[in-house]
């Protein structure tokens, strides 16, 4: 019975070790042999191709390796950067200015095979407080750090420079080469700029990077200047600035003054500009008037000094005063602007009749009186008698408000005729200057003489209201340059007279007329009278009917109408109509004189009507015995009834 009992203690224990034993896997066809190592070990090839390091005992040995492969980050636009693994040390490093994308930076990192790395491939880290600790942990549970530092990239190089005056006004930009390791920048500047006080404009690549002399510094380029750049990490480079001055592209004056010498010697003039020739043989000097371009001198050039850049010229000994433009020139130059200078110690000069408003000049001027200014030059011109001059007779101008506005002699008591051969004279110390009388544009001018007007004929001896009518004949009109003054028409019956103004004229010739509702109706003598030369011409021979306008009603006539003066006792100021007949179903509406003068209020009789009191001034216009009209209404139409009016 026991002997039966240990049987079966023994056989159950050997099932559990069979059941406990790790099976063998079938050999594949491949490799049908477990390869055996040097110390021992057995390992098996998986279907995969990896092996598993197993002991002789049957034990599965785990990898130990903890290794960083690989190492990346993507930048922005400079895409992806590989770090650089020294040990365990990991450096990334980026081009300069790419700090923007150091926020949310997610590495890629590859390590040994079955290893896990902390923080993981493509988690966020921040590495703006280096290193960061990336911690590899091997199958075995095995550990190793690494230590990983992204940092910007240094740089010495230049990305702008440029330069400007001290006041910043001018900018210049210049051309950039490369020679031997050594970048020059090389600037050509006018000469009328100051290279000794330039200003930089730097722009390094590496913000971080300093350059000596600074940025925004004032230089002094009058010799080549060597700039250095220094980076973060204490390396260096060096470039070169040089400025050459350019020749001016024209002569700049930039002072003129007048020398009086005072008769001791010919009066000198000083002109000061950005640059001077070699010699003063090189400069052609000349002045011109600015008023008559045919009146021009060379001048000798004295002398030249180069270092305040001064040219000493000599006026000539005889000369007309006059503004004179400066016409320099040298070295293929002249000046941008021509400068004027006032030579007045010369000769007495007459430039011309200046303009008048608008720059208009002058063709013609009536003799006598119309006035005008004139160009005058030299000494003590208070001491000039200016004459007006004719077939050697000279008629003496008028001084008005100064010594160079004058107006035109009185008329001769002899005829004169007009013409442009008059001379504009200047007489002082007992010498006399004759100039042709010209405008400013050198232009011979017109003198119209005013001798007195003469009438010839009338276009017409009868003429309406509204019409116009001409007079013909010889020194009708004489209007001013600048103005045309009255030019009347004198119309004169029972010692009553009316002025009608001009329409248009011909010249002195023939003068238009507009005879309008303000010109009573009657039988006048007339003449011509011009104010602006103060003469009038001789009554005509002849006389000048003025019509009133027909009346239109078929049977009512107007036969008296009177306007009561204003010293009447009993009706001051009120007009009367009396008709010839009864005015039936006829109504006198209102009473209309020129000068919008209308009358409504009136009372109607028989065949009379009769006005309230006017007003002053409408009183004293129809005192001056207007014609006007009554308007009449009767069966639905209205008629005028024209008359003249009396003053009782």
């Amino acid at each position: 019975m026991t002997k039966k009992l240990l049987t079966i203690l023994l056989a159950i224990f050997v099932i559990f070790i069979a059941c406990n034993k790790e099976e063998t896997p079938e050999p594949t066809p491949a490799n049908t042999s477990s390869p055996t190592t040097q110390t021992g070990q057995v390992t098996s090839t998986t279907q995969t191709g990896t092996t598993t390091p197993t002991t002789q005992s049957g034990t599965t040995q785990l990898s130990s390796e903890k290794d960083i492969l690989s190492f990346k980050i993507h930048f922005g636009q400079y895409g992806e950067i590989a770090g650089t693994i020294s040990g365990t040390n990991i450096t990334v490093v980026v081009p300069v200015n790419a700090e923007k994308y150091w926020t949310g930076l997610k590495p890629m990192v590859e390590v040994s095979p079955k290893a896990d790395v902390s923080p993981y491939s493509l988690q966020e880290v921040n590495f703006m407080h280096p290193p960061v600790t990336y911690t590899v942990t091997a199958e075995d549970g095995s550990k190793k750090e690494y230590y990983a530092t992204v940092k910007i990239d240094t740089s010495t190089e230049v990305e702008h420079f440029s330069l400007s005056t001290e006041d910043e006004r001018h900018y210049f930009t210049g051309t950039k080469a490369t020679a031997g390791g050594i970048t020059t920048y090389t600037f050509e500047i006018d000469d009328e700029h100051n290279i000794k006080r330039l200003r930089t404009i730097i722009r390094l690549k590496d913000k971080r990077a300093t350059v000596q002399p600074a940025d925004d510094s004032v230089v002094d380029f009058s010799q080549p200047v060597r700039y250095t750049v220094t980076d973060t990490e204490g390396n260096k480079r060096d470039f070169i600035v040089v400025v050459r001055k350019l020749l001016p592209r024209y002569i700049a004056i930039s002072q003129v003054n007048v020398i009086d010498n005072n008769g001791a010697k010919a009066d000198e003039i000083i002109i000061k500009t950005n640059y001077l020739p070699s010699k003063k043989e090189d400069i052609s000097l000349t002045i011109t008037s600015v008023i008559n371009p045919q009146l021009s001198y060379p001048l000798r050039v004295v002398s030249i000094d180069k270092a305040s850049n001064k040219i000493t010229a000599e006026v000539p000994s005889t000369y007309y005063s006059c503004t004179y433009y400066l016409n320099v020139s040298y070295d293929g130059k002249t000046p941008n602007e021509k400068p004027s200078v006032l030579l007045n110690n010369g000769l007495p000069y007459f430039a011309g009749v200046q303009s008048y408003y608008g720059g208009k000049a002058y063709k013609t001027l009536v003799f006598p009186k119309e006035d005008f200014q004139v160009y005058l030059y030299g000494k003590d011109m208070r001491q000039y008698e200016l004459f007006l001059r004719k077939n050697g007779v000279d008629y003496p101008f008028i001084r008005k408000y100064n010594v160079e506005y004058l107006e035109m002699p009185n008329l001769p008591g002899t005829p004169l005729e007009s013409g442009r051969d008059f001379y504009f004279v200047i007489k002082v110390n007992g010498r006399e200057y004759v100039f042709p009388f010209v405008n400013h544009k050198q232009e011979p001018i017109e003198v119209l003489v005013a001798n007195k007007p003469v009438i010839t004929s009338i276009s017409r001896n009868v003429v309406d209201k509204g019409q116009e009518i001409t007079v013909y004949g010889r020194n009708l009109n004489f209007d001013f340059m600048h103005e045309s003054l009255p030019n009347m028409l004198v119309l004169e019956k029972s010692m009553k007279r009316v002025f009608v103004d001009k329409v248009r004229a011909d010249r002195d010739r023939s003068v238009t007329y507009k005879i309008n509702d303000e010109v009573p109706a009657g039988e006048y003598e007339f003449w011509v009278r011009l104010l602006n030369v103060d003469t009038e011409s001789e009554r005509y021979e002849g006389t000048i009917r003025v019509r009133m306008p027909e009346s239109t009603h078929p049977r009512l006539k107007v036969t008296k109408a009177l306007i009561y003066s204003k010293y009447n006792q009993y009706f001051p100021c009120q007009v009367q109509l009396t008709f010839n007949e009864a005015f039936g179903s006829a109504r006198v509406k209102e009473i209309v004189y020129p000068h919008n003068i209308r009358i409504a209020n009136l009372v109607q009789y028989t065949n009379t009507v009769l006005t309230t009191k006017l007003d002053k001034d409408s009183c004293n216009e129809v005192e001056n015995e207007l014609d006007g009209y009554a308007l009449i209404e009767e069966n639905g139409r209205e008629y005028r009834v024209y008359f003249n009016t009396e003053v009782y």
